[in-house]
């Protein structure tokens, strides 16, 4: 007979499990398990221990009626003829092994049912059953009163919060369950707080669980809905590290197999700051606030868990690697809590930020990510005024920051870690005009530095960063090579009558905005670029805007769309949008604006499709192929007519000839 294992249920306790060859305790049965009676007695000992049932109590096992009426292989004879709306009641004398069969599991349990002459009245009314969990295990159930058998009367056993420790580790000493405490998850600690008037006895803390006090009565605790899914957790000081110890953590070295090194920042005329300078004394400054906070970061919590990673490419793999064992890491210490979301999380992001550092779901700072092959030296304001590929990278941040009105930046390549901040002030010109801007950069703050350690320098910079906005300059101070007006698809406009030939040189001339002057607020849909719903000089637009400082390809894919809209001109506003604008956002983004045309529906009717078809038709006359025909991109109008959206994958056909 092969080693089984059977799941049981004892009253609304969490499921159990017997195994035929196995003790509870993983040690080898003296007679191995072979029939329900046989997982009678092993269940007794189980409760024995578990629930204070005592082996004298009749105990039975019962099939749950699903799956007894799901059991077509198990015999009748293995049941005692029994009317119950619940189950069956197992014959002692059926062998376990013709269970198999039946899918018994910690879903589908068997039942224990006890019959014994205690007050189960009583027991009902006042017995309490802790869940307790400890580290990753399953959860242990706890009762406050204990059976006595001669009397039949429940007396409690557990009053204090240390009675469950002790319960939890019997054989701990009194020393060692000072190092024990047994905590409260925070989904029930407001409740508790709230509904059982037990907020004073809570240890301060700011991490997932609360630390329940020692002297806590239990009986304060009964209205907390305390169960499996929300477990009291048990923690010991030996599991656990204080949060200065956390940020003096070490971060493990970077392993690299053959990268290959792939810039992700363009934009050779991107606006700089006027100065860009050295923070000031900032490792002294982390180094300060650390010995200034130490009694708030005695606090304890688990030790850093890193994710090992071969970095083989540098988009692919090495932000992943510093997720994972920076950003992620760094924010399990940071008071006020703060994490980091990938840019789709944040829907009022402007650009493509590699992260973004957000408190309350409000942006407070912006990171972003280049390997090693870009970032050289950890002395980036030096590099700074030679422009080298640092530079751009610096640049890069700096206009992330601006355009969603941030004044607090990271850029790292998980080697060194530089900590930015914008500031309006300076000390340099006198009277400097307005929109003037120094940019702050600490040194690279190298993987394996001390004194300050980079999560150290992390949780400093937490500690200054917030959601306040910070003012841009002001669009009339800002460079502007064509700030034209909104055109409309139409014979006057920059985009018609002109030849192929000549398209390239108008299309490379268009508007050129500043981020304040859209919302960047409702988005309408998101792929490689985002579309957002605008108004822009009072006319509704939606407008395509992609990141071309992270993904140049994106640009002759845009321009090229632009251009169809020139081809299409006579089209316009009748099966296909208006073309509203184009051009470039700070040299950072780059937008198409069109008109709103109406909404995706399921399904067209016999005229709509008659209608849609008309239109293709007619497109193809103009020498024009869409290539991306599919319902999201066939809009109706509030006429009911359809409209042809996303020239982005459009091409001229060469087997149609074009028409003036």
């Amino acid at each position: 007979m092969a080693n089984l294992a059977f799941f049981v249920q004892h009253d609304s306790s969490l499921p159990f499990q017997i195994k035929t060859h196995f003790d509870a305790l993983g040690a080898p049965r003296a007679h191995p398990l072979t029939d329900v009676a046989d997982g009678i007695r092993a269940v007794k000992q189980t409760l024995a221990r578990r629930f204070d049932a005592t082996p004298s109590d009749q105990l039975s096992l019962h099939l749950p009626a699903a799956v007894a009426r799901a059991s077509s292989g198990l015999s009748a004879a293995c049941f005692l003829f029994e009317e119950s709306e619940f189950d069956s009641t197992l014959d002692p004398g059926c062998a376990l092994e013709a269970l198999l069969a039946l899918g018994v599991s910690s879903k589908r349990p068997l039942r224990v049912v006890v019959k014994s002459n205690n007050n189960r009245k009583v027991y009902q009314q006042n017995n309490t059953i802790l869940c307790v969990q400890y580290l990753n295990y399953q959860p242990v159930v706890l009762r406050t009163h204990q059976l006595i058998t001669a009397s039949g009367e429940w007396v409690p056993v557990l009053f204090l919060v240390t009675d469950v420790i002790s319960a939890f580790f019997p054989a701990l000493s009194p020393v060692d369950l000072g190092q024990i405490t047994l905590h409260l998850p925070l989904s029930l600690t407001r409740r508790a707080a709230t509904e059982s008037g037990v907020a004073e006895e809570f240890v301060f803390s700011m991490k997932e669980t609360w630390p329940l006090r020692p002297g806590c009565r239990l009986s304060e605790l009964s209205a907390v809905g305390n169960d499996d899914r929300n477990p009291f957790i048990i923690s010991s000081q030996s599991d656990t590290i204080t949060m200065d110890e956390y940020m003096a953590s070490s971060l493990p070295q970077p392993v690299y197999d053959n990268p290959v090194s792939k810039p992700n920042s363009s934009g050779s005329h991107w606006k700089k700051p006027a100065h860009v300078l050295h923070w000031p004394g900032f490792e002294a400054a982390v180094n300060d606030w650390i010995k200034a906070n130490h009694v708030q970061h005695l606090q304890r919590i688990e030790p850093p868990v890193f994710v090992p990673r071969t970095i083989t490419e540098e988009v692919q793999s090495l932000q992943p690697f510093i997720l994972d064992n920076l950003l992620s890491v760094s924010s399990k210490c940071f008071i006020p809590q703060t994490e980091f979301k990938a840019i789709r999380q944040i829907v009022s992001c402007v650009g493509n930020p590699d992260h973004l550092m957000t408190r309350d779901g409000e942006i407070v700072a912006l990171a972003e990510e280049k390997g090693k092959w870009t970032l050289l030296s950890d002395d980036i304001v030096t590099d700074y005024t030679l422009n080298t590929p640092a530079s751009k990278s610096l640049s890069q941040l700096y206009h992330y920051m601006r355009m969603n009105h941030r004044k607090y930046g990271i850029l790292t390549s998980y080697e060194y870690t530089w900590f930015v901040y914008r500031s309006q002030v300076c000390d340099i010109c006198q009277d400097p005009p307005q929109g003037h801007e120094t940019l702050f950069s600490s040194r690279g703050i190298a993987y394996n530095h001390q004194n300050p350690t980079p999560l150290q320098c992390m949780a400093y910079f937490n500690s200054l960063v917030n959601s306040e906005n910070m003012s841009s300059p002001p669009p009339s101070q800002r460079p502007s090579r064509s700030r034209g007006s909104l055109y409309h698809g139409s014979a006057s406009s920059p985009l018609s009558n002109q030849s192929s030939s000549s398209s390239s040189s108008s299309i490379h001339c268009g508007q050129e905005f500043v981020a304040d002057d859209f919302n960047f607020n409702s988005v309408l849909g998101e792929g490689k670029s985002k579309v957002y719903l605008e108004t822009y000089n009072s006319v509704p637009v939606a407008l395509k805007v992609a990141d071309i400082a992270k993904n140049p390809k994106m640009l002759p894919e845009l321009l090229n769309e632009v251009s169809i809209y020139e081809d299409l001109c006579e089209l316009q506003g009748s099966g296909i949008p208006k073309f509203m604008c184009h051009g470039s956002i700070e040299d950072v983004l780059y937008c198409i604006g069109i008109s709103v045309c109406g909404s995706c529906v399921e399904t067209l009717d016999a005229m709509q499709k008659e209608i849609l078809v008309g239109i293709l038709e007619r497109i193809h006359q103009a020498g024009i192929l869409h290539n991306d025909i599919r319902k999201e991109n066939i809009l109706v109008d509030e006429s009911g007519n359809p409209v042809i959206i996303d020239f982005g994958f459009a091409s001229r056909s060469v087997s149609v000839r074009r028409t003036a």
